[in-house]
């Protein structure tokens, strides 16, 4: 199923509060997205509720962010939003770039090697400091393939694929 522009897509976890005045130190799902921003419309998900805020501000504080937003003004309102995760809706991202693509648009894909022979099918991407990383299910198990351009050839995602040059040998 593809998602739609109402579709939640998930931009990062809450670690803490930071301060007293209600900004939250979050750990974003791809720090190099523009997607977490000013003005953005979010819903907080916690463990048992959920909170529908908008973005005041984002900051880069190393490989975290810091982000608050309207409304929560304290220590003890950001307290309640640890641990909860940032979503917002497909249509409030960004435009992918050519040859950009989102973490879900690659869950699904089938990995085809030189040949065009299905070698697999992607479960999941691994976010490492590296590079991502393709968690692909095959014939022969789980196997992990770099996200990088000497091992991809191509990602269509018409075709529902991802093909990987002569690298497959070297996989298992």
């Amino acid at each position: 199923m593809s998602p739609d522009d109402k579709t939640l897509i998930t931009l990062g976890l809450i670690i803490k509060p930071r301060g007293l005045s209600g900004e939250l130190v979050v750990r974003p799902f791809n720090e190099d997205n523009p997607s977490l921003r000013k003005n953005l419309p979010v819903l907080i998900q916690t463990k048992t509720q959920s909170f529908p805020l908008i973005v005041e501000y984002v900051k880069k504080a190393g490989r975290h962010f810091g982000v608050k937003f309207e409304g929560v003004n304290d220590i003890d309102q950001a307290e309640a939003l640890r641990g909860g995760e940032i979503l917002t809706e497909l249509e409030n991202l960004p435009p992918r770039k050519k040859n950009e693509f989102y973490v879900f648009d690659l869950i699904g894909l089938d990995v085809i090697d030189s040949t065009d022979v299905i070698f697999g099918k992607v479960r999941e991407i691994l976010s490492q400091p590296a590079n991502d990383v393709l968690v692909v299910d095959s014939a022969e198990g789980e196997v992990l393939i770099p996200f990088i351009r000497d091992v991809i050839d191509a990602v269509d995602l018409q075709k529902k694929q991802i093909k990987i040059g002569r690298v497959r040998e070297f996989l298992l």
